[in-house]
C-alpha cells in the first residue's frame, strides 16, 4: 500500500503525460471562492444538501476538480461544463480525451486525471464505528466475506477498507453503480499482497456485449493511505501506467 510521504507539491505539475495518472489529493473546507466556480446545477445540489458538512464536502471538492482539470486543459475553471455517460458517470464535454472521477470523504477528496482511459477512484476515512459484519453482507462477494472472516476480529476493519475503496474505485472507473453490481466482482490479493480482480460477472456481460469481441478488457488496481486513517484506491483500464501523485492547496 502506497503512504502519504509520496505526494508532491502540486505546483510542480507538469501536466498530463502519456501513459500516466495523477492523483490528486485535496483538502476539503469552506471557501467562499469555491461557490464562484460552481455551475448553476451544481450550486442547486449543493444548496439540496441540508448537512452543512456534506454541502461543504461537494462545492470543495467540485472546485477542486474543476481547477485541477482546468490546468490540464488550459481553460477558466468555471467555464468547464460536464454530462452524465451512458451509465451516469460524469464526463467532460470537448474534454480532448481527459477522463477523471472523483471521491471525497470527511476532510479529503482524492481526484483521477488520465489521458485516454476510464478512471475510478474512491477514498474512505475507516469510521471505527460502522457496522462492518453487515456491510460487507450486502455488498461483498462470497470470496471477500471469508477472506474477512479467516481473520480475527481486531484485523477485519483494515482488510474491509482496503476491499471496500479497490470495489469501488473499479466499479466507478467501469460507471458501474455499487448497490447493482458490488456483489457480482469479487476483490483479492496476490501472495505479493497486490489488489487484483479475481472474478466479476459484470465484466463478462460487458465482454458479451463488445462488437469486437476482445475478451475481457485489463483492469490495474492500486490501494494507497492518502492521509492517516483514511484508505484509498484506484483503477484504470487498459495497459499498467505509471501513478503520479500531487497535492492540491492545503495539506489534507
Amino acid at each position: 500500500m502506497d503512504g502519504g510521504d509520496l505526494w508532491r507539491a502540486g505546483a510542480l505539475w507538469p501536466g498530463l503525460a502519456v501513459g500516466a495518472i495523477d492523483l490528486w489529493l485535496a483538502a476539503v473546507g469552506r471557501s467562499e471562492a469555491d461557490w464562484r466556480l460552481l455551475s448553476p446545477d451544481e450550486l442547486e445540489r449543493a444548496r439540496r444538501l441540508l448537512i452543512e458538512d456534506k454541502r461543504t464536502q461537494f462545492v470543495s471538492a467540485r472546485a477542486a476538480l474543476r481547477r485541477i482539470l482546468a490546468r490540464a486543459l488550459g481553460r477558466d475553471p468555471a467555464a468547464l461544463r460536464f454530462a452524465c455517460g451512458e451509465q451516469g458517470k460524469p464526463e467532460l464535454i470537448d474534454g480532448d480525451g481527459v477522463c477523471f472521477n472523483l471521491s471525497h470523504s470527511h476532510r479529503v477528496a482524492l481526484i483521477a486525471v488520465a489521458g485516454g482511459a476510464r478512471v475510478g477512484v474512491d477514498v474512505e476515512l475507516e469510521a471505527g464505528d460502522c457496522a462492518l459484519d453487515e456491510i460487507a453482507g450486502q455488498y461483498f462477494a462470497e470470496e471477500e466475506r471469508r477472506a474477512l472472516r479467516s481473520l480475527p476480529p481486531g484485523a477485519r476493519p483494515a482488510l474491509f477498507w482496503r476491499i471496500w475503496t479497490l470495489k469501488e474505485a473499479y466499479l466507478k472507473a467501469r460507471g458501474s453503480g455499487l448497490a447493482a453490481d458490488a456483489r457480482r466482482c469479487a476483490i483479492g490479493f496476490a501472495q505479493s499482497g497486490a489488489p487484483c480482480l479475481v472474478a466479476s460477472d459484470v465484466a463478462v456481460e460487458e465482454t458479451a456485449r463488445s462488437p469486437t469481441g476482445d475478451g475481457e478488457r485489463r483492469w490495474n488496481l492500486i490501494d494507497l493511505e492518502p492521509a492517516p486513517g483514511y484508505a484509498a484506491a484506484v483503477c484504470w483500464e487498459g495497459a499498467p501506467r505509471r501513478i503520479r501523485r500531487w497535492r492540491e492547496g492545503a495539506h489534507p
